[in-house]
């Protein structure tokens, strides 16, 4: 997998702070009274309101749609969560490559001043800079 740009790693957390405040909770609603009295799955906030429903489940005429998979739905109803957290984590862990790349730039630095070329530890360092490793 290629590596996500800052561009599309910005439209991501555009789209997170743009969706209804989390958590969701996936919930079949018994409390809906219809017609042929049946429960209604739907996408809600922790405080009851509806995000999404997926129409009648009892039933599913062509209109209302397909019956959503259960492991669909934990899914869908965690990422308003986990993409958050992922994103953080993004963030952290760009903050310690950079730092990481200070640090083994100077190593670099010090073992071409003490002129240590013909290393493997100096070769490595070369290669990971000019994209031979860790890319």
């Amino acid at each position: 997998m290629k590596r996500l740009t800052n561009e599309q790693l910005n439209a991501i957390r555009e789209r997170a702070k743009r969706s209804t405040p989390g958590p969701w909770l996936w919930e079949k609603l018994t409390d809906v009274e219809d017609e042929w009295d049946t429960e209604m799955p739907m996408l809600v906030t922790t405080e009851g309101s509806a995000i999404m429903d997926f129409g009648d489940c009892e039933t599913y005429y062509p209109t209302e749609g397909t019956p959503p998979n259960p492991n669909d739905a934990e899914f869908i109803s965690s990422a308003r969560e986990d993409v958050p957290m992922l994103l953080a984590e993004i963030e952290r862990l760009e903050r310690q490559l950079s730092q990481a790349n200070g640090l083994l730039s100077e190593a670099h630095d010090l073992l071409d001043d003490v002129h240590c070329y013909e290393t493997e530890t100096y070769e490595a360092i070369s290669r990971y800079f000019n994209g031979g490793d860790g890319e």
